[in-house]
């Protein structure tokens, strides 16, 4: 079965029910939603991680976005290699019994030198002053011409359809502005438009119906994760996260 998995930050429980998120609040009351408790440390490294191994720092690894790195005697971030990774993901375990089976990743973290099929990530170009410019990396090679023909250049104004992405919040304004601020209501509404506007677009392009999964990262509180996603890990010989309970991220 088709399934789009988009991971959203700061989505919580309480924009499902606030009326910003008319969308998709009408798709969660048309499937199910259920609770995760929150990955520990509350990074985007992490959460991610162990949403897509089913496992924890102590097995995957990743304890936040960077660390120290003793063969180099330097703090490193945001680095790329899934090789850092010490957990399959699940496209990993669903390769396995089904080779025939086609997964795309765009822009979840780790994510060069992954097993996906289609692999799409940030990477700047470094220049020889030292500076660099804002691009992107994917796999195969020809799908950065390609949406870059289509998109602009990164950072895209506007994302394609996708199969298992990652929406950010512009500036997670609920931060600094407050959950209840005009500018996160804001955000949030126009969140919630283009997660569903994303599933219909690969329902247009495929001319099928396809399942949308909402995962969350960086929301007050426990995590609202569609129960159709614990499913998708089970099915692949994995266990849902289950870090220990925290109050708000960071």
């Amino acid at each position: 079965m088709r399934r789009a998995v988009l991971n959203v930050v700061g989505l919580s429980a309480r924009d499902l029910s606030s009326g910003v998120m008319p969308r998709l609040a009408a798709r969660a009351a048309k499937g199910s939603v259920a609770k995760v408790r929150p990955a520990f440390p509350a990074v985007t490294c992490t959460a991610q991680s162990d949403y897509l191994t089913g496992q924890t720092p102590s097995v995957h690894g990743i304890v936040g976005n960077g660390w120290y790195d003793r063969t180099l005697s330097e703090v490193q971030f945001w680095k790329q290699s899934n090789r850092v990774v010490g957990a399959p993901k699940v496209w990993d375990e669903l390769h396995a019994k089904n080779p025939k089976l086609k997964v795309a990743n765009l822009f979840w973290w780790y994510n060069m030198g992954t097993n996906a099929d289609i692999s799409v990530t940030p990477r700047p170009v470094y220049k020889s002053n030292g500076g660099k410019i804002f691009d992107i990396a994917s796999y195969p090679q020809r799908y950065r011409e390609l949406l870059k023909r289509d998109l602009g250049d990164f950072p895209f104004h506007s994302f394609g359809a996708r199969a298992l992405a990652y929406r950010p919040r512009s500036g997670l304004p609920p931060r600094p502005a407050g959950l209840r601020s005009m500018s996160s209501r804001t955000s949030t509404s126009s969140t919630s438009r283009t997660s569903t506007t994303t599933c219909s677009a690969l329902g247009r392009r495929t001319r099928a119906v396809i399942p949308l999964v909402v995962t969350s990262i960086h929301s007050s509180g426990t995590w609202p994760i569609s129960s159709k996603h614990a499913a998708w890990m089970s099915s692949s010989s994995l266990n849902t996260p289950s870090p220990p309970s925290i109050g708000p991220s960071r």
